[in-house]
C-alpha cells in the first residue's frame, strides 16, 4: 500500500491541480460479518486508511445472510475513520442468504400454478428460467412464493436507512441488471440473479417495454432514492 501512495498524490497533483475534486476511497472490505476477518490485517488496513490524509474513506461490500450481519461492517469501520472521512457501500445484498436456500423445494403454490413438478428445487427453477425465460409475472411469482425471499422484500430500503443513519455514508450502490446469461446454473452456482433489479436473461420483456425485472427490488430501489 505504501508503494502506491506517492503515485496517487503525483497523479492527482499533476492532473487535478490543488482544487482536484477526485476523492480516493480504499476498498473494498468483504466478509466482515465473520469475526475471523476482523483481524490484524484488516485492522492495519483501516489504520492506514485513517492515517493518510489523501484518503477520503473506505469502501465496504456487505454481501450478507441478514441485515444484522451488515451492521457488523459499519460497527467495524466507523471507529477507525477520521472525523472528515466517510464510507462507500458500492455493493450490498443478501446473496449469502439466497445461497442457503438453493436446495429447498419451491413452494407448492408456484408448482401448482405453473405446472412445475412438486418438489423441484429452487436452483432448478432458476436453471429452467435461464434456458427458457419466464414471463415477468412468472418470475416475480416464483420469487415471492419463497418465504425466505418474500420475508426480506424491504431489505434495500432497510439497509439504505441503516447506512444513512450512521451520518457517514458517502455513496451506496446496488446491482441494477443481471450481468449475462447463466445457462449452466446449478445447485452450486451463486444466485446473483436474485439480487438484480433487471433480469433480462431469466425473464422476458416486462411492462412498458422495459427488460423483465424483479418488481420487489425495483419498487424498493425507487423508494430509496
Amino acid at each position: 500500500m505504501q508503494g502506491r501512495r506517492p503515485v496517487n498524490r503525483n497523479v492527482r497533483g499533476a492532473r487535478g491541480g490543488t482544487d482536484c475534486k477526485t476523492a480516493l476511497y480504499m476498498g473494498a472490505l468483504n466478509g466482515l460479518e465473520d469475526p475471523a476477518n476482523q483481524n490484524a490485517q484488516t485492522k492495519r488496513w483501516m489504520t492506514f486508511a485513517a492515517g493518510d490524509t489523501d484518503i477520503a474513506g473506505v469502501d465496504i461490500h456487505p454481501h450478507v445472510p441478514g441485515i444484522d450481519a451488515a451492521q457488523k461492517y459499519t460497527d467495524f469501520v466507523l471507529p477507525y475513520l477520521r472525523a472528515d472521512q466517510k464510507f462507500l457501500a458500492t455493493e450490498f445484498s443478501l446473496i449469502k442468504l439466497w445461497r442457503q436456500h438453493m436446495g429447498d423445494p419451491v413452494d407448492a403454490a408456484f408448482t401448482s400454478a405453473y405446472g412445475t413438478p412438486a418438489g423441484t428445487p429452487v436452483w432448478q427453477v432458476i436453471h429452467n428460467a435461464a434456458n427458457r425465460p419466464f414471463t415477468e409475472q412468472k418470475w416475480n411469482d416464483f420469487l415471492l412464493s419463497n418465504t425466505w425471499f418474500a420475508n426480506h422484500k424491504t431489505f434495500i430500503r432497510n439497509e439504505m436507512a441503516r447506512l444513512r443513519d450512521t451520518g457517514r455514508l458517502a455513496v451506496a450502490g446496488y446491482g441494477i441488471t443481471q450481468g449475462g446469461p447463466i445457462p449452466d446454473f446449478d445447485a452450486n452456482s451463486s444466485p446473483w440473479v436474485l439480487n438484480s433489479i433487471f433480469c433480462p436473461y431469466v425473464c422476458g420483456i416486462g411492462t412498458g417495454g422495459l427488460p423483465g425485472r424483479d418488481r420487489t427490488w425495483a419498487a424498493s430501489f425507487r423508494a430509496a432514492q
